[in-house]
């Protein structure tokens, strides 16, 4: 809808503060890659199709990386005074250099970060340089608050457009991150009658705004600049109202494809643009129905230990996907303590299922525990039973079940009769332990290699027919002597030769399966066992194959005496990648740290990595594929074992042959008799 009853809009007296923030003091995880570039794209159509004139644009981008950002046409001028989206500069902007202009018309555009205050639900959108000690931030509410007020002079900036392209979620909290809270409401200000502001918004109180990471571009922005094409500023002034409608019914269409899950939300305040007096022209999302008592107190019996129990991560996960309700931006848990964790998915909004989303958290903790621990998991699954019933929740989709990899274990225990000779023992793991094999003396490594070959075939003859699944891994648990050496260089399990198919012809054995290597227990001390036990329950628990933290490079002059206790201290990190020559040195600090995952060249490089080369990048999935994920690590090393292995004209690459400790303390067959 046109509304013809508005003065024109001249563009010399329209103003603009643009922001578009990528990357933050906090932590990398912070990143958001195209919150710059929607910034510049915005700028782009108000000093193009706009006609606003450049030196009225207040810029402020922090980019990942400036040379992808993209200066031409009308932008040119733009490039010399734009500045970094720091907290001096951004308030200084907002607060008093715009205020003082002569304009009728303000423009705010901001892609990046959102926080709700938990207290307030007032937005608080981090600065380029907030810090987990101090997330600076503009508080959004208290400087519209100011721009309505007498503060600003009344025959200045009668109309005000404000668009946030950001999350609208619960602030994150931590030992480590703190909000401050910054209010610019002024004392002894009124506010200015007839002052228009228009708010569109990417997503309801308590959605995520779905940043589109493949092209770079936050959703809104996408279909909003769609929608202003090469309209003149007038024009769209007059339309806003119509051009906000649009947008939420393009979002409509594309939460049916389940292509988004925001809605976004129009609020304009002190009289619309259309002449209406209006609070909120879009329904905010329902909130999530809250847990009851009963419920409450059912779960403090439930969970008597208030810690995280395993695979809480992909629970917290789960339920927002089970409910279909828009996941926090970052994914990460708040505390160690379940009930804290609990506390915080009860406080969410958005959720539209009429599901309390504690109930399918609880759920999938009870079908991952189903085979470990059986009668705790019909315990959780009585529970949500109950609580379904009780509050009449509908039926929850099922989550997936666990489908861990069909898996050999290799058990190879140093002789006390006989040097380089081993007690050797192997299983078969699916939902259980089968033995199927144990030497009835000390063997060498070359004749318990023929034995692995032997139950290797015995085993996919007996299991080449569904449901029942063949191994995919085989896991080595080996004295700490063997994890990268070994008599006569045997003990390169990964590396092992198997007959193939083909008269002559054999593959290694890390290119037909999955090889990990393992530490039994007589490898490490008490101390040890139990820091690699809290490293794997934080790896678990939190999620750690999704979290940057949880991997760690390691180069030649990390190894220092002081490395063990470096990666001791905190629960992450939980592996290592190390491109080191020293690997003796690396596995002395590893299994001190009690560090569960490492990977390593064997030997150690035998020269520097070139550009394009080096650990980490040749572990990056191939183009297509999910990103990294540590729990893909094996399968990742089977591939790169198969593509850079030994054949016919081929060099051995540098990241080539690879070993892999995964020593998950939570699955261990039983050792061996004493005899």
């Amino acid at each position: 809808m046109t509304d013809t009853s508005l003065p024109m809009v001249s563009p010399e007296r329209t103003y603009a503060l643009v922001v578009g923030v990528e990357t933050y003091g906090v932590d990398t995880v912070w990143d958001l890659p195209g919150a710059a570039r929607d910034a510049l794209r915005f700028a782009g159509w108000l000093t193009g199709p706009a006609a606003v004139p450049p030196a009225n644009l207040r810029l402020f981008l922090s980019p990942l990386q400036s040379a992808d950002l993209d200066w031409t046409g009308s932008l040119t001028q733009l490039r010399d005074q734009c500045e970094l989206a720091t907290e001096s500069a951004i308030k200084k902007a907002l607060l008093t250099d715009l205020p003082k202009c002569d304009g009728e018309l303000l423009w705010i555009f901001w892609a990046g970060h959102g926080f709700l205050n938990k207290s307030t639900e007032e937005l608080q959108l981090p600065y380029t340089d907030a810090t987990a000690g101090q997330v600076l931030n503009l508080n959004l509410d208290s400087a519209l608050r100011y721009w309505r007020s007498s503060r600003v002079p009344a025959n200045r900036f009668t109309r005000q457009a404000v668009l946030v392209d950001t999350c609208r979620v619960d602030a994150p909290s931590g030992k480590l991150l703190s909000f401050p809270t910054t209010t610019y409401d002024p004392d002894g200000s009124t506010t200015v009658e007839g002052r228009q502001q228009f708010q569109l918004y990417a997503a309801s109180l308590g959605e995520a705004a779905k940043n589109q990471a493949a092209s770079q571009t936050g959703q809104l922005t996408e279909v909003l600049l769609d929608l202003l094409d090469d309209r003149p500023l007038d024009q769209v002034v007059r339309e806003l109202d119509s051009i906000a409608g649009l947008v939420q019914k393009r979002f409509a269409v594309l939460r049916e494809q389940k292509l988004a899950w925001q809605h976004p939300v129009v609020i304009t305040r002190y009289q619309g643009w259309d002449g209406s007096v209006r609070i909120n022209d879009w329904p905010e999302t329902p909130l999530a129905p809250k847990l009851d008592d009963r419920g409450w107190a059912e779960l403090e019996r439930l969970f008597r230990s208030r810690g995280l129990p395993p695979h809480s991560w992909d629970a917290y996960r789960w339920a927002f996907e089970c409910t279909r309700c828009a996941p926090p931006s970052s994914l990460t848990l708040l505390a160690d303590d379940v009930f804290e964790v609990l506390r915080d998915l009860d406080d969410r909004q958005g959720a539209r299922s009429g599901v309390p989303l504690v109930v399918p958290f609880v759920q999938y903790l009870a079908v991952r525990v189903h085979t470990s621990d059986p009668k705790r998991s019909k315990a959780l699954a009585q529970w949500v039973k109950r609580t379904r019933d009780r509050m009449s929740i509908p039926a929850l989709r099922q989550p997936p079940e666990p489908t861990g990899p069909g898996t050999l274990h290799v058990r190879l225990t140093e002789s006390a009769e006989a040097k380089d000779r081993f007690l050797a023992e192997m299983w078969f793991h699916q939902d259980a332990f089968e033995s199927i094999w144990q030497a009835e003396k000390a063997l060498d490594l070359p004749s318990i290699r023929e034995q692995l070959i032997t139950r290797l075939r015995l085993l996919v003859e007996r299991l080449n027919s569904p449901p029942a699944k063949p191994p995919t891994r085989i896991e080595f648990h080996v004295p700490y002597a063997l994890l990268d050496a070994g008599p006569a260089g045997n003990a390169d399990f990964e590396r092992w030769s198997v007959p193939s198919r083909g008269q002559g012809k054999s593959r290694q054995l890390g290119q037909l399966y999955e090889v990990v290597m393992r530490c039994i227990p007589e490898g490490r001390g008490p101390e040890e066992t139990a820091r690699l036990n809290r490293k794997w329950h934080w790896f678990e628990a939190q999620g750690g194959g999704q979290r940057p933290e949880a991997v760690r490079l390691l180069g030649d002059a990390d190894l220092t005496d002081e490395l063990a206790m470096q990666l001791f201290l905190e629960d992450p990190p939980a592996c290592v990648l190390a491109e080191v020559s020293d690997s003796a040195a690396l596995l002395d600090a590893v299994v001190e740290a009690g560090l569960p995952i490492a990977v390593w060249r064997r030997g150690g490089p035998p020269k520097a990595a070139a550009a394009g080369e080096g650990l980490r990048l040749a572990l990056d999935p191939p183009p297509g594929a999910p990103d990294f994920d540590l729990h893909a690590l094996p399968k990742r090393l089977r591939e790169l074992r198969t593509q850079h292995g030994p054949a016919p004209g081929r060099a051995e690459s540098w990241h080539y042959p690879l070993a892999l400790l995964w020593d998950n303390p939570t699955c261990r067959p039983s050792p061996p008799p004493l005899s």
